[in-house]
């Protein structure tokens, strides 16, 4: 870690002991160095004081959708096939491309190469969608894509008309 400065690499070299286990598999040879460890305790570690203070966000929700001018995805995953399915529409609804593919890496990698993604909050969207479709794919559940955020989820889809009406 390039900012971790060599003093404070030394600092915590003092405060470890290595047990070198390397080949050991036999569990009660493993544990009963694990106990002795324990047994050694020599409390809580000296602060070091050298190291560079990193900065912390809380992240906050997303307040608003901006569009991404190259367009918006529908991700669905076909199970028969086992694959996942990208479709890129652009901003007049006009269907443009699609995508497959078996994992999210494949697809996300393909729609930035495409330049199918202009924002990276975009494409933050797209990963995390994919992998989601592609849990359900994995698992059976069920897949219902995500609003983006600041968007209003879609209205439920109308009930069917009951049995024998026209």
């Amino acid at each position: 870690m390039r900012n971790v400065p060599p003093d404070a690499v030394e600092a915590f070299r003092k405060q470890v002991e290595v047990i070198d286990l390397i080949g050991r598999d036999l569990p009660k040879e493993i544990l009963a160095a694990a106990a002795a460890c324990s047994a050694r305790d020599p409390g809580p570690a000296e602060t070091f004081a050298g190291l560079p203070v990193i900065s912390r966000t809380v992240a906050h929700p997303a307040d608003r959708l901006v569009l991404d001018p190259a367009g918006h995805f529908v991700i669905f995953p076909d199970a028969r096939q086992r694959t996942l399915v990208v479709e890129h529409y652009r901003n007049d609804g006009v269907l443009d491309h699609v995508i497959e593919g078996r994992i999210p890496t494949e697809l996300y990698a393909t729609a930035i190469a495409l330049g199918l993604i202009t924002r990276l909050d975009h494409a933050g969207y797209l990963g995390q969608e994919l992998a989601r479709a592609h849990y359900a794919m994995l698992t059976g559940h069920p897949f219902v894509q995500d609003a983006a955020p600041g968007e209003e989820p879609p209205p439920p889809p109308p009930e069917p008309p009951p049995a024998g009406h026209t």
